[in-house]
């Protein structure tokens, strides 16, 4: 038994050891490399937990890759030669000092600065590119900053607690320049104390923040605070306002907006929970080529706001009123007649009154249906992915526009208008339609050498005509026609094409 115990005894010193922090001795400090400079003596070689008291000031002059946590209290860290110091992977600096100063360092993926202690004071050198950086200051009194400029995080931005103060990116100045911080990661706000935002009150910089993941906020967040600076935020994910308030500064003044821009290359989602307080003064923008899905969330606010649809952008929305239940106050709005609109709610949808006149692509993607609710031209593709598209107020379908049936369907079936091509063909033909079979579309062209008066039938095998698609003069030329077969069903029809005295008939498959 005493055996037994002496083994014990002898495990828990063993793997103690290796649980207590190395500390620097606390009396003055040192520089990194001598043993003198921590208590028991051992230089650290950058694992476990390091704590640099509160009365010390240690210099690095040697090369030290920090894989665990290092602590300081005293805010005093002399790195002259930042490559010095690595934080790798999983690495953490953890700031336990009001103000203070952060050690420059370089910053490696994974690894992260920790600011949890400040009160009233910033700590200097938070210009650097650090990966990820987590802000949790519960005794915070006013907002602080970290003096960012052409800086990158390359992972997240986390704020934990900031007391209802704003944790800022930098600080405006007086100057006419533009300030850009990237943060190729996620900015999350975890608590209804957290406060995030680019920038203060005072100055006249233009603040640039490129944000490439997504931002989820449970708390406070502003594009820019107070009344001064200008911020532009690119946003490349979604965005989560799910508590507190989602906002910017009370400067409504032309040219003092902030803009929120969705530039993802994906598919972006924007969430607004009915808890989170109005939106005010930001000019939202949906950039050329991004797709943003705002499902039933609106944005709503002050008169300040602007939204704006690009052209060659795409607006998604799942609400039953259709892009009126999205943007629903009195402000601006701008709605490109050359961007595209999807409708893929949960419930019955009308395309409503905002959706512009003039349309590049819509796509009609609800099981319970979709109502248009204006005369409207569809200059692409009208896509047809699920539910019926009610269209008793019709549509016009431009000249090169399509309709691609993907599981939906039209209440009243329509016929596209035929395109010419310009090349002049040698002698009459007709070509087998594509795709045959086909369900529930099909294409049919043909060409003719000269003018002549032309009529495109559709018969069953019982000889009955079921369909005229055209019957008038035209000019010499190739044309393509659309016949919608929805209507129809399955089973074998034949395509007769007379121009003048020429005439073909050809054989196609429906197959529902």
């Amino acid at each position: 038994m005493k055996r037994l115990q002496l083994i014990a005894a002898v495990l828990m010193l063993f793997f103690s050891g290796y649980a207590v922090a190395q500390t620097s001795n606390g009396t003055g400090g040192g520089r990194w490399s001598l043993s003198s400079t921590w208590t028991g003596g051992n230089v650290p070689t950058g694992s476990g937990t390091i704590i640099i008291q509160s009365t010390d000031s240690l210099y690095v002059d040697v090369p030290v890759t920090i894989t665990g946590t290092l602590r300081s209290f005293s805010g005093k860290i002399g790195v002259f030669d930042s490559s010095k110091v690595v934080f790798g992977n999983g690495g953490v600096y953890e700031h336990d000092i009001n103000g203070g100063t952060l050690p420059k360092a370089m910053w490696n993926t994974g690894s992260t600065c920790l600011i949890d202690s400040l009160v009233g004071n910033a700590p200097s050198n938070g210009n650097q590119n650090f990966y990820n950086v987590t802000w949790n200051c519960p005794r915070q009194t006013g907002g602080l900053n970290l003096a960012m400029n052409g800086n990158t995080i390359g992972g997240n931005v986390r704020v934990i607690n900031s007391n209802n103060q704003a944790f800022r990116l930098t600080a405006s100045g007086v100057s006419t320049t533009k300030k850009t911080v990237t943060i190729n990661g996620n900015i999350v706000l975890d608590t209804a104390t957290s406060y995030f935002t680019a920038t203060g009150s005072s100055g006249i910089d233009t603040i640039i923040v490129i944000v490439k993941g997504s931002i989820t906020s449970h708390g406070k967040f502003q594009l820019a605070n107070g009344s001064g600076a200008t911020s532009t935020w690119y946003v490349g994910g979604d965005i989560n306002a799910l508590f507190g308030t989602f906002t910017t500064h009370s400067d409504s003044s032309v040219g003092k907006r902030d803009s929120l821009i969705f530039n993802g290359t994906a598919k972006q989602t924007f969430v607004k929970a009915d808890t989170v307080g109005s939106m005010s003064n930001i000019y939202f923008v949906v950039q050329t080529g991004s797709i943003l899905d705002m499902d039933t969330s609106s944005v709503g606010g002050s008169t300040a706001i602007r939204f704006t649809v690009q052209p060659g952008a795409t607006l998604i929305s799942g609400d039953p009123k259709g892009f009126e239940g999205n943007l629903n106050n009195g402000w601006s709005k701008n709605l490109s007649s050359a961007a595209n609109y999807t409708f893929d709610g949960d419930s019955a949808q009308v395309t409503g009154m905002l959706m512009p006149a003039v349309v590049n692509n819509l796509t009609i993607n609800n099981a319970k249906g979709v109502t248009l609710s204006q005369a409207t031209t569809i200059n692409g593709t009208l896509t047809l992915t699920a539910g019926q598209f009610d269209n008793t107020i019709p549509f016009t379908l431009g000249p090169n526009a399509n309709i691609s049936y993907g599981g939906g369907t039209l209440k009243n079936p329509v016929t596209l208008v035929p395109m010419k091509e310009t090349t002049i063909p040698q002698r009459f033909f007709v070509d087998q339609n594509y795709p045959n079979p086909f369900n529930p579309s099909t294409r049919i062209s043909y060409g003719i050498p000269r003018a002549a008066f032309v009529t495109v039938k559709v018969f069953n095998v019982l000889g009955q005509e079921v369909k005229t698609l055209f019957s008038g003069n035209q000019g010499a030329g190739t044309y393509i026609f659309s016949f919608d077969a929805s209507q129809l069903s399955s089973g074998v029809y034949l395509y007769r094409i007379q121009a003048g005295s020429s005439v073909d008939i050809k054989r196609m498959v429906l197959v529902k």
